[in-house]
């Protein structure tokens, strides 16, 4: 029979003999001794009710907590299945969309460029006209009067100053253009590769964990449930063995002890009155 710890206390009012089977305190062999087959599995019946009874109520309260356990299983799956999993949904559609953003800087950022070398192209263009206006006017300073040459001059010096304002633009444009090159659109690329490992990421805990940590908890239920069905206070393991033939009393061996003790006696009783008559003789 398979019975819980402590389940002994159930049979104290049966007098019979009782002992755990070796090596384990979940299995006992139960011996009665009884006037008959019948009148045995009689009070083997009585030991499964005790047993059963006693038990009862532990077992209900112990099903009562499985129970609960499950119910607690199943609201995480639904709670992993109705709120995680569209929270992850949700993650991963505002990474997107941070994506698309960051994409459409990269193209604002590539148009700057071309603004930024149209700008240094028509700068570039303004400066060689001046240059050659300032030749024209070298030129033509040669040829004339003192009066014309300062006038030729201050428009030298005007287009000179026009020439260096525009250089030191299109030098603040060449390094307003170096820097979105080498710093700017690649620490977009960065914040898009972030991203995008991000997404990465939770599309993996779609795809493996969170059905993982699912199975895993249905695990956990069949197991709460296997245990529920295993679980009783006793049970008997095959069928009882049962003798055709009283094992006691012996009469065979009551038999042979009676005649041997007898014999033993009779002789022992023949030498016991020789001795008497001897001792009354002297």
């Amino acid at each position: 029979m398979n019975w819980k710890k402590n389940s002994k206390k159930c049979l104290t009012l049966i007098y019979q003999t009782l002992q755990y089977l070796k090596k384990s305190d979940l299995f006992i062999t139960l011996t009665i001794d009884g006037l008959s087959n019948n009148y045995d599995s009689q009070k083997l019946k009585e030991v499964l009710n005790n047993i059963h009874n006693g038990f009862k109520d532990k077992i209900e309260k112990y099903r009562l907590q499985k129970q609960n356990e499950i119910q607690n299983i199943k609201f995480q799956i639904q709670k992993i299945k109705n709120v995680t999993v569209p929270n992850i949904k949700t993650q991963i559609k505002f990474l997107q969309n941070k994506i698309k953003l960051q994409k459409n800087l990269i193209k604002y950022y590539k148009n700057q460029i071309k603004a930024i070398d149209q700008k240094i192209k028509f700068l570039n263009k303004n400066i060689d006209q001046y240059k050659k206006l300032i030749d024209q006017l070298i030129k033509d300073n040669n040829n004339n009067n003192i009066s014309s040459n300062l006038i030729i001059s201050n428009k030298i010096i005007s287009y000179q100053n026009m020439i260096t304002d525009y250089t030191n633009q299109i030098k603040d444009l060449s390094l307003q253009k170096n820097k979105i090159i080498s710093q700017t659109i690649p620490d977009i690329y960065d914040n898009i590769e972030n991203l995008q490992n991000k997404i990465d990421n939770l599309n993996k805990s779609l795809k493996f964990d969170i059905p993982q940590q699912i199975q895993n908890l249905k695990n956990q239920i069949a197991q709460i449930n296997l245990a529920l069905k295993n679980t009783f206070a006793a049970k008997e393991i095959g069928k009882p063995l049962m003798f055709d033939h009283p094992v006691k009393p012996k009469k065979k061996l009551i038999i042979t002890v009676a005649f041997i003790t007898g014999l033993i006696l009779s002789i022992f009783l023949v030498f016991f009155i020789e001795f008497i008559k001897g001792f009354k003789e002297e």
